[in-house]
């Protein structure tokens, strides 16, 4: 368990820092096209925001080890809030058009995914064990960062449709098969101190 005092440390990290105000600032895409999903405007600017926020993702893992800033607190967080700026805007498509079950099903799917693991990482942190990002976790969070991105974007053409339709079939196999990898290293690994998963 992380004590106060670690946590108030750990906070005080430039990388932390950035972490936090990804967090705040990543309902923002989801309340613009909440308000603004029929304007093509405020749809990409959904989508500028989005890049911009989620893009900090990279920028506060690279100083977080170039100044040896890596904390047990930014394991924990950094994840948990890809995870909402993910679902977030999702959810909020879903919503707003109902009727598009490829949305809705990529939607649950991530969702059940992200809650399990992160229930899993939970259990595990009971027991002392940190969980950090390997390869098929960031591959899965890439996936599905550029498929929010596209369904944030106005309508553009037919063609632009399909490719949409192919990185959406992409992003459900990568989040599957990272989740399947997930479980199985989290069943392997339940003594051990660390986890290779994001």
């Amino acid at each position: 368990m992380l004590t106060i005092e670690e946590i108030r440390k750990d906070w005080s990290t430039l990388a932390n820092k950035i972490t936090i105000a990804r967090l705040i600032l990543s309902p923002l895409p989801a309340a613009i096209i909440f308000v603004g999903w029929d304007s093509e405007p405020l749809r990409w600017l959904a989508v500028i925001i989005f890049v911009l926020v989620g893009s900090t993702d990279i920028l506060d893992g690279h100083l977080a080890r170039s100044r040896n800033e890596v904390t047990n607190l930014g394991k924990i967080m950094d994840p948990i809030v890809d995870k909402f700026l993910i679902l977030t805007p999702l959810v909020t498509m879903s919503f707003i058009d109902p009727s598009n079950k490829l949305i809705l099903g990529v939607t649950i799917i991530i969702a059940i995914r992200e809650i399990s693991v992160t229930f899993m990482r939970a259990r595990a942190k009971k027991r002392g064990v940190i969980i950090s990002a390997n390869l098929s976790g960031k591959i899965k969070m890439v996936c599905q960062f550029i498929a929010v991105s596209m369904l944030l974007m106005p309508p553009l053409s037919d063609a632009f449709n399909a490719v949409i339709i192919a990185v959406l079939i992409v992003t459900i196999w990568t989040t599957m098969s990272s989740w399947a990898v997930y479980i199985a290293k989290y069943s392997e690994n339940s003594s051990e101190q660390s986890l290779d998963e994001k």
